[in-house]
């Protein structure tokens, strides 16, 4: 099945190194990084230039507009996340460090947009009259506990905040992640709480949920 799946991801990916996604804007970069892990789970290093092609692609351009004086600029959280996971499973699956630099920039981007509550956005700004959305900082978590596998330094308060919003979270009825502290009655199963409790396990802190 994943072969199957390879070959078809390889058959449509551009000469950019990029996956066309169903919606537009900058949903290329997360569609990109999603495939290139595809690849990369596939475990066969014939699919290497198409994931250091989907790299290429996703470092030109979301990583390579990010300035850490100015978080209010550069992607958005959701691609930021995706590359990070995404340049940390490169890492851990090949032992190749080219992309660390990449790799902490993304990370320290996510860590520079928590607010002083623990509260993540779409991008710098927080939504929903300051609710944020839990997911993103699901997404953030997972993106520390692999790039520190790789030897990045996790911001320590940013993940204590982070993980405060997400602790706040927890629908209390079914031990799920809802839509946020203020919304927590909305639970979802994989998207937030399975990959939450991945993050927890790859960080060894997998007891705390």
């Amino acid at each position: 099945l994943l072969d199957a799946i390879a070959k078809h991801l390889l058959a449509t990916q551009q000469k950019s190194g990029r996956w066309q996604p169903g919606v537009g804007g900058d949903a290329d970069v997360y569609m990109s990084a999603f495939c290139a892990l595809s690849l990369l789970a596939a475990d066969d290093r014939k699919y290497l230039p198409a994931i250091k092609a989907a790299i290429g692609f996703i470092n030109e351009k979301s990583t390579s507009s990010i300035d850490l004086k100015d978080p209010r600029g550069g992607p958005k959280n959701w691609q930021a996340a995706s590359s990070a996971i995404l340049l940390a499973e490169y890492q851990l699956a090949t032992g190749d460090d080219t992309y660390a630099e990449e790799l902490a920039v993304n990370c320290d981007l996510m860590a520079a947009r928590v607010t002083e509550n623990g509260r993540m956005g779409h991008h710098f700004d927080i939504p929903y009259r300051g609710g944020g959305l839990v997911v993103i900082n699901v997404q953030a978590h997972l993106a520390w506990a692999l790039a520190e596998k790789c030897g990045y330094k996790v911001d320590q308060g940013a993940w204590d905040r982070s993980y405060e919003e997400v602790q706040a979270s927890v629908d209390r009825n079914t031990g799920a992640l809802g839509y946020s502290s203020r919304a927590p009655r909305s639970p979802d199963i994989s998207a937030r709480t399975g990959a939450m409790a991945s993050a927890l396990v790859v960080a060894g802190r997998g007891g705390e949920m």
